[in-house]
């Protein structure tokens, strides 16, 4: 199977206020990718290129972005059994960065974009009631694309505070994905993840990345309670994370329950969920420590 694609976007964003600015952005993207299967052998091989330019200004700031970006893919899975299977995955992957990001900078500051030498190896197990896939990732980033509150940046009405672009990080883990079927009406699915995010150099080496998780974990059960109708649940847990470059804050871990409704007949599908059913209060971001107390809520 081979894919070939372009892809362009356009958008404008614009600020008013007593200190208006108009920010725009054009992204041109050329893709390819193939994938080869061999049934004799049980392989699948795949391998992917994409070439995306950014170009990018706003009123309010003195620099602009005009960049282009490279990112590839290859991959290959091996059939061992009618049920097992190995795959790994090599890649550099690219990311922008966004209108929010690219437009509080501090002055004469352009963020670069962030690239990353990606790599990841698994292990599937899927026979017809049940599904197992085991993944370990290591991922290398360049250029990371963050918040750094201590940054000097005469824009901000304290002084300092800006985005920018990170030294090297390497973020590592686990993932687990898992789904039984019990029966003919229920299943339940689990995922858990552990990781790892570290600065690999730079000022802050070998201290963790913030707001990321160490750990977190998702329990779900779909009841297909009659031909057209079915009901959906998880609990969802995610561990404390740090909050500042030198790890003397955290955000405590927190745990939320999401419940789902869905309608299917013919092609047609309707679909209602609540997140977050009991309302649950949770930090979602935060981003310095002051005197030992966690800040910026």
């Amino acid at each position: 199977t081979l894919i070939m694609g372009h892809d362009e976007s356009r958008w404008e964003r614009k600020v008013l206020g007593a200190w208006p600015s108009t920010a725009t952005a054009k992204n041109t993207g050329w893709y390819i990718k193939d994938e080869l299967s061999l049934p004799a052998s049980g392989t699948q091989l795949s391998a992917g290129l994409r070439s995306e330019k950014a170009q990018k200004a706003e009123s309010g700031s003195t620099s602009t972005l005009d960049k282009r970006v490279n990112a590839w893919e290859l991959g290959i899975a091996q059939t061992l059994t009618p049920e097992w299977a190995v795959f790994a995955r090599a890649a550099k992957a690219m990311r922008m960065a966004n209108v929010d990001e690219f437009s509080f900078v501090a002055p004469g500051y352009t963020i670069q974009p962030q690239t990353s030498q990606d790599l990841e190896a698994g292990l599937r197990w899927n026979t017809a009631d049940s599904k197992l896939e085991l993944r370990a990732y290591r991922s290398r980033a360049k250029n990371e694309i963050g918040y750094d509150p201590l940054f000097p940046n005469p824009f901000s009405w304290t002084g300092f505070g800006a985005n920018v672009n990170f030294d090297p990080t390497t973020r590592s883990g686990l993932e687990l994905d898992a789904r039984q079927q019990i029966s003919s009406s229920l299943s339940l699915q689990a995922n858990a993840a552990v990781r790892k995010a570290k600065f690999s150099s730079g000022t802050y080496a070998g201290k963790t990345v913030p707001l990321v998780a160490k750990q977190t974990l998702s329990l779900g059960v779909v009841w297909q309670a009659a031909a057209e109708h079915s009901v959906n649940a998880r609990a969802n847990w995610v561990g404390s994370q740090q909050v500042d470059f030198n790890n003397t804050c955290r955000v405590p871990s927190y745990n939320t329950i999401d419940m789902g409704y869905r309608f299917e007949r013919g092609s047609w599908q309707l679909g209602a969920q609540v997140q977050n059913l009991g309302n649950k209060k949770y930090y979602s971001t935060a981003f310095k420590c002051v005197f030992g107390q966690t800040n910026g809520i």
